[in-house]
Parts: structure tokens; sequence; C-alpha cells
């Protein structure tokens, strides 16, 4: 199954975020969440929707039908707009990237409520503690964080790193090796 480019996504995702109004974003990316459930777990779903002997119209049908269906049941108004991006990213050959279009759709939502997603990379596992203590410093340094991920990096050799967007700020052993190694060699 063929996915799409991330910068495709985010155009796609963008067209989907504009076209409905502010108060209906939640919905959408609900109705988004149940048709990429949907997608990856009714493999006849996909081979039928992806299949070119397949009559165009029959997938619109069943694409307005499926799509009808999530949004309504996730509050979408009008969940025929909905419907019909779907129908527009199948003709448009996107419909086997609908998972990265909403990952760019959930980006775009976070960003609107100015949410930040974050990463700490540790050296090591941290215990329930360790990580709770850490997540409270990162907590009241920045406003509207939405989640913390971490995750375990042996060649750190110690320390954290976190990281936010493209924005990264390096407490590793490994890190602090590599600043005096490039300060003593010019």
């Amino acid at each position: 199954m063929k996915s799409i480019d991330e910068k495709i996504a985010a155009k796609y995702a963008r067209a989907l975020f504009e076209s409905f109004e502010l108060e209906q974003l939640d919905n959408v990316e609900k109705a988004l969440e149940s048709f990429c459930s949907v997608w990856s777990e009714a493999a006849s779903v996909r081979e039928i929707l992806l299949n070119p002997a397949v009559l165009a119209s029959e997938k619109r049908t069943a694409l307005l039908e499926i799509g009808e269906r999530v949004a309504q049941d996730a509050g979408v108004e009008p969940a025929d707009n909905f419907a019909r991006f779907l129908v527009v990213i199948d003709e448009n050959s996107r419909l086997a990237g609908v998972s990265e279009i909403a990952k760019s759709f959930s980006a775009l939502l976070r960003q609107l409520r100015q949410e930040l997603d974050i990463t700490i990379i540790s050296a090591q596992e941290l215990d329930s503690d360790e990580q709770s203590r850490i997540e409270k410093t990162v907590r009241s340094a920045s406003t509207g964080l939405s989640q913390i991920k971490w995750e375990v990096d042996a060649s750190l050799i110690g320390g954290v790193v976190v990281r936010c967007g493209d924005r990264e700020l390096d407490g590793s052993v490994y890190g602090a090796i590599q600043t005096a190694r490039s300060a003593l060699l010019g």
C-alpha cells in the first residue's frame, strides 16, 4: 500500500482544516480517526477502494456512505463535506495516505490550541519518580503542553535530551562530550 509524502499530506490536511468552522474541528478530527480505523482494520474495504478494476462511481458511492456515517457519528456538520473530502483524496490517488493526512490534521489542531508535543530521551529507562520530576519541570517551563513522549537511547551515556518541534535541549553526557570536542578542535 503506497503512502504519501508528508508535505502532500499537510496540504490535504490544511484543505480539510480550512473547509470547516472552528467549532467543528474536534469533531472532524474524530471522524478522520474513525475513518483511519476502518481503513486500517477492514482489509476488504481497503482492497475494494484501492482496486483499479472497481468503477470510480462505485468507489465514490462507498466513500460517501462510509464518510457520512463516520462524520455523523463524530458529530460533524455538514457530514457530507467530510465525505466529499474522502472522495477528493481518492480521486487524486491519495486515499492510501489517509493516516498521514490525519496526523497532519491533528498537528494543525494542536498548533491551533497552542499545544506542544515534547519528546524526552534518556540514556536509560527512568523510573516513575524521575519521569514525574522531569515532567513537572517541563510543564512549569511551558504553556499548552499536550503530551510527553519518553524514549531511551543508550548512546547518550547519561542525562536527557528534550525535543520540542525543531528545537532541542541537549543535557546528555554525549552532547557535552561533542561540545567539548568541537571547542577543542576549533
